[in-house]
This record gives C-alpha cells, structure tokens and sequence, in this order.
C-alpha cells in the first residue's frame, strides 16, 4: 500500500469482516469516489479469527458484487 501517512483513514470493524464491516467498506469507498476525495482511505477489518479463510458473505456479496470482485 502506498504511504498513507497524509490520508485520513477509516476502518470499519466486525466480528469476521464478511458482512457488516466489507459492506460498509464498499459503500463508503463509493461515497468518498463519489466525493473525489482521494485523501481518503478505507479499510475493512476482523475483530476475531474466526472467519479467517471465509469468503464475503453472500448478501454482502450480492448487493456489491464489483466491490466484493476486489476484496483480497
């Protein structure tokens, strides 16, 4: 990732960063592109393991199929 050290930066955090925290991600990456603000950064994390390995959940999925395309 490029140094961010002069961006703002917001996460969101849930349990397992499959549902709650990716889709709010995805809408607020959408709002701040919307807004051309690219001193922005905007991240999705877990607060626990154990979902790592999971894919997105398959609503998050659904609603932001482009978004979820790009999720690591």
């Amino acid at each position: 990732m490029k140094d961010t050290d002069d961006k703002m930066k917001i996460l969101f955090l849930c349990h397992g960063n499959i549902c709650r925290s990716p889709m709010a991600e995805f809408v607020m990456k959408e709002l701040v592109r919307r807004a051309g603000r690219g001193d922005i950064v905007v991240e999705s994390a877990a607060l626990h393991t154990d979902e790592i390995g999971s894919d997105i959940h398959y609503g998050t999925r659904r609603r932001h199929p482009r978004r979820a395309q790009e999720a690591p």
